[in-house]
C-alpha cells in the first residue's frame, strides 16, 4: 500500500488493512446510504460531531479536518456495497462528496508529521465500475488492493 494515496478499490474484504491502536476504523454499508443526509446523520453520530453538524459537505469538511476530540490518529472509513452508495444522488453530488473526502484526506495528511495532532485518513470503496468511474470522474487518485 502506497502511504501517499489516500482512496483505495478493494474487491475482498480479506485485503483490508485491520486497526491498530489509535485507529478509528467505520464500516459504511453503501446499501444503507441512499442520500446524503442518511450518510450526515451516522457520520455525526459516530464521530461525535455534536448537535451544531450543518448537515452538509461544508460542515463534513469542517468538522473531519477538526477531530480534535477523538484521541485516535489515524481514521479508515470502509464503504461496501459501493454499487448502491449514495444511489438516490445524482453522479455530481457524488462526484462532490468523493472530492471533499479527497479535500479533507488532503488537509488532515498535510498536517506536519511531528504535530500532536499529526493524523491520517484514508477512504477504502469496495470494486463497482460505477465507483471506479465516479473516482476517476472526480479526478481522485486511488488504487486497487489486490
Amino acid at each position: 500500500m502506497n502511504q501517499d494515496l489516500l482512496f483505495y478499490v478493494f474487491r475482498d474484504e480479506k485485503n483490508l488493512p485491520t486497526a491498530g491502536p489509535q485507529t478509528f476504523q467505520m464500516t459504511l454499508d453503501g446499501a444503507q446510504f441512499p442520500t446524503l443526509a442518511k450518510l450526515y446523520l451516522v457520520l455525526n453520530k459516530e464521530l461525535q460531531f455534536g448537535g451544531t453538524f450543518g448537515n452538509n459537505l461544508d460542515a463534513l469538511f469542517d468538522s473531519m479536518t477538526d477531530l480534535s476530540w477523538r484521541t485516535e490518529k489515524k481514521f479508515r472509513f470502509f464503504f461496501t456495497n459501493s454499487e448502491d452508495f449514495l444511489k438516490e444522488e445524482d453522479d455530481d453530488t457524488l462526484i462532490d462528496f468523493l472530492n471533499t473526502l479527497n479535500d479533507i484526506s488532503g488537509s488532515i495528511n498535510d498536517e506536519p508529521s511531528f504535530s500532536e495532532q499529526s493524523r491520517s485518513m484514508t477512504f477504502y470503496f469496495q470494486s463497482t465500475d460505477r465507483m471506479e468511474q465516479l473516482l476517476d470522474d472526480a479526478y481522485i487518485i486511488w488504487e486497487p488492493l489486490d
